[in-house]
């Protein structure tokens, strides 16, 4: 896949899970208190080669928006920033042998159902975990805010794998 396409890819998969978590998934509760948050998307189907600097600012730049509207000064964008930190820590634990491919975009369809589903439990726990830590920031709801975690962690995967299954979003690249 040539970098034009790759850029082109990156565009529409940041402008439209941004769209969707404000316009979607920001509207959907489930039990009053669990909100899934996709966007989280756009650092995780970034291309594997990517430089850290680079996810960084993307996650930042996203979190950022969903700041603006969402009225959460900062809580997302720091969230996204850790997440883009922690992806090449994230991907070397759960190495294939090392054998990535740079310009692939990590889906569902490039790597095997099991690989996929550690990357994307491992950064959306990183995304929630932080997310609803700043959020909270007491200890007083210790159990309400791990419940919440929990359960925002699942329903984000679920949306997360059935958008990966619905929409090809990752590059086609092949494993080496």
């Amino acid at each position: 896949m040539t970098n034009t396409q790759n850029l082109i890819r990156i565009a529409l998969i940041f402008i439209v899970s941004i769209v969707a978590q404000l316009l979607i998934f920001n509207n959907l509760q489930f039990l009053g208190f669990v909100n899934p948050y996709i966007y989280v998307l756009i650092v995780m189907t970034l291309p594997l080669g990517a430089s850290t600097g680079t996810i960084m600012t993307i996650g930042f730049l996203a979190g950022l928006i969903i700041d603006m509207f969402c009225d959460t000064p900062g809580m997302h964008a720091g969230s996204m920033v850790l997440v883009g930190f922690l992806r090449q820590y994230i991907l070397k634990f759960i190495a294939l042998h090392n054998d990535y491919t740079l310009d692939a975009m990590p889906d569902i369809r490039t790597y095997d159902t099991a690989w996929y589903l550690k990357y994307a439990t491992l950064m959306v726990a990183v995304h929630h975990i932080t997310l609803f830590s700043l959020e909270q920031f007491d200890t007083l709801f210790f159990w309400p805010t791990l419940l919440r975690i929990i359960l925002s962690i699942l329903f984000t995967l679920i949306f997360i794998v059935l958008i990966q299954m619905l929409v090809p979003i990752g590059s086609k690249g092949k494993r080496m």
